[in-house]
């Protein structure tokens, strides 16, 4: 067994890692992964994993609020953090992602024993009628809409959700690769594209840290995060976007503070899943990302094991937090010394370049039938969540 000292310079290893796959758009967790199995799979690449794994829930949130470039577990927050950018609110929103994240740790380790306990009881009745969760969560996505704007939601889910089931069917692009093109299209690009179109002028970005929320609503919103990201980390086809989802649908009565509330959930929804994807791993033995599986693969995991994970995650989260603080703030202010629209236009070019350099021309034609299909919520006016339908639709029918 590893000593202390040793389990402390593998989680900095594991957190330098995470600060890349987390600020470099294109690059995910899962995009490492090969490289252990070469370098040295082993107890101590595990810890480096679970570190990297945490440490990229806190980050992955600054390309998406300063640049509009999604991921999967991003995608949502991009319209919300965009709109708090162009308030000049940009450094808060950033903030909101940290507090969402550490607080969705600090209450995933309050409710971790409770959940062993009673988790493999739920699983085992949930599991087999899983296609039928699905249903009802896509319902009340629906339900969110009201008078025509139900048809036309219906019309973005399953426009998206035929596109989702094309493109993860196929061997178009390789499995890494998929998501990239489809939610840049569905939910960065189309963002730019109406900024572009409405000339957006960027305001000035103050560079504090205060959090215009009540406390209450953001110790509510940490919960809920907290409970969707448990939540998924125990179905199979549930990941982190489709409990993005979830917390979108069970947002209360409309109030001033929603798209801040809703960042905190959002980033406490990443933090939350990874820890309970590996108690999911060690309870009932089914990993739930790329990175578990790669664990499962490596060792077997034991009451012993599980705690020094756990001691890692304590540990990258609160080095994770002051990385994002500093990266937002310094992101911020490089931010600002560029022009707004022409910023825009670069990344609107810089994304376009990336997917080609990472997808091919392939990449390319997804990329735009995404945009097509991402830019309707804005016309619609309805609610960009339902472009989700990419996952949830072709999974619903894996199940049923």
């Amino acid at each position: 067994m590893l000593g202390a000292w040793e389990v402390i310079l593998y989680t900095f290893i594991g957190v330098g890692l995470g600060t890349v796959t987390g600020l470099i758009p294109g690059i995910h967790v899962n995009t490492l992964i090969p490289f252990f199995y070469i370098v040295n799979p082993s107890f101590e690449t595990c810890i480096v994993i679970v570190a990297l794994m945490i440490t990229h829930t806190f980050l992955d949130f600054i390309p998406s609020t300063l640049l509009g470039i999604p991921d999967e577990t991003t995608a949502l927050t991009v319209l919300p953090a965009h709109r708090m950018l162009l308030e000049g609110r940009g450094l808060e929103a950033i903030k909101l992602t940290a507090v969402g994240s550490l607080g969705s740790m600090l209450v995933s380790f309050l409710i971790f024993y409770p959940v062993y306990i009673v988790m493999p009881q739920i699983y085992s009745f949930l599991s087999p009628r899983m296609g039928y969760f699905l249903i009802l969560i896509s319902v009340a996505l629906f339900l969110t809409e009201k008078g025509i704007k139900i048809i036309y939601s219906l019309f973005v889910y399953f426009l998206s959700g035929i596109l989702g089931y094309i493109i993860l069917n196929s061997h178009i692009l390789p499995e890494d690769q998929k998501l990239f093109p489809i939610f840049t299209g569905l939910f960065g690009l189309s963002v730019l594209f109406f900024s572009l179109k409405n000339k957006s002028s960027f305001p000035v970005q103050p560079l504090d840290f205060k959090l215009l929320i009540p406390k209450m609503e953001i110790l509510k919103s940490v919960i809920k995060g907290s409970l969707a990201g448990m939540f998924v980390a125990f179905f199979p086809g549930l990941g982190n976007a489709q409990a993005t989802v979830l917390v979108q649908i069970i947002k209360l009565k409309k109030r001033m503070h929603d798209n801040r509330a809703f960042i905190i959930a959002c980033s406490g929804v990443n933090t939350s899943n990874a820890i309970f994807s590996l108690l999911a791993l060690y309870t009932i033995k089914k990993p739930r990302s790329g990175a578990i599986i790669a664990i499962q693969k490596i060792i077997e995991i034991d009451r012993g094991t599980l705690l020094i994970f756990l001691s890692v995650i304590l540990i990258s989260s609160g080095i994770a937090v002051f990385l994002n603080l500093y990266f937002g703030k310094l992101g911020i202010y490089l931010i600002q010394k560029l022009p707004y629209r022409k910023l825009c236009f670069l990344i609107f070019f810089l994304l376009i370049i990336l997917i080609f350099l990472f997808t091919g021309f392939i990449g390319l034609i997804v990329l735009f039938t995404s945009l097509m299909i991402g830019i309707l919520p804005h016309i619609l006016g309805i609610k960009k969540s339902h472009c989700m339908g990419v996952l949830l639709f072709p999974i619903i029918l894996y199940y049923l």
